[in-house]
């Protein structure tokens, strides 16, 4: 959040224990409570000119859902969502979040974190189910591959407009690439045996795993620890900079109200609403 300050709104909405099944029903009227006046509307403006500032609007939605959809069947019915639904779920938020902010919000798909079967004290989770969600979370993504974000080109010069053109509007990222990167070993373990599971998890060499990054990663056996949060913020920073640094990127957003050593005292309160690139500040979320 410190990292857009007086830049970009970061606004929360995690809902403990949900699936993708319960959250799709609860997206179309979060996003609409987040800006209730519309997103990017135009409003107010010179009246001389006959111009129209746009007004706030949700620039990114990040989804981060599909731990608890790839629960154990047999083991957490109520919360385990099938594979081929849980894509369908993905797809439609996606279209739920473009749609309702007219294709002007980007989306970042952050796949199904890796499980630690092993301290997790519940046996529902397994390394496979978990690869299986991931795989199909980046699968979704890539299915957007074409799909542009819808952008103004007031007030950018030429190369600033061809750049923002080309941005797409889905992203995705993978967790178990930040934990585990591209060349670690694989770690077999045994699991309990009245967990129901293999007496070893097998992992595929192409499967990035550790049980020994787990343990430092997720708190609990699923959720972040401190070091795995790290990892994963450095992780959305570095992806919104490499897709879309022209827009979002710290460079791209001036602050919309300037810091306490910019402020002109002499000229309050006009001087406090103009950002430190000399234009009238507004607030985006």
């Amino acid at each position: 959040m410190n990292r857009y300050a007086r830049r970009l709104d970061v606004v929360n909405r995690g809902y403990a224990g949900f699936t993708t099944a319960f959250c799709k029903h609860f997206l179309k009227a979060t996003l609409v409570s987040t800006l209730p006046y519309g997103n990017g509307r135009r409003i107010g403006g010179d009246h001389k000119a006959g111009s129209k500032r746009r007004g706030p609007e949700i620039r990114l939605v990040t989804l981060f859902l599909g731990a608890n959809d790839a629960v154990v069947p047999d083991k957490k019915p109520r919360y385990h969502v099938p594979l081929d639904q849980y894509s369908a779920n993905l797809r439609e938020m996606i279209d739920t979040i473009l749609t309702t902010t007219q294709g002007r919000a980007r989306v970042l798909l952050i796949a199904t974190p890796p499980a630690n079967p092993f301290r997790w004290p519940i046996p529902d989770r397994s390394v496979e189910r978990s690869r299986m969600y991931r795989d199909a979370g980046l699968k979704v993504a890539e299915e957007f591959r074409e799909r542009t974000v819808t952008l103004d080109d007031d007030g950018d010069d030429r190369k600033a407009r061809e750049n923002r053109r080309r941005e797409r509007a889905v992203v995705s990222l993978d967790p178990w690439q930040l934990f585990f990167g591209s060349g670690r070993d694989h770690d077999d373990g045994d699991v309990d045996a009245d967990r129901g599971e293999k007496t070893k998890q097998k992992v595929d060499s192409g499967d990035l795993w550790s049980r020994e990054r787990c343990d430092v990663l997720l708190s609990d056996g699923l959720h972040l620890s401190g070091e795995g949060s790290r990892l994963l913020y450095e992780g959305i920073v570095d992806t919104i900079e490499r897709e879309w640094g022209a827009s979002l990127g710290l460079e791209a957003i001036a602050p919309m109200i300037p810091w306490e050593h910019q402020l002109d005292v002499a000229h309050m309160p006009e001087a406090a609403f103009v950002n430190a690139r000399g234009h009238q500040g507004g607030r985006t979320n």
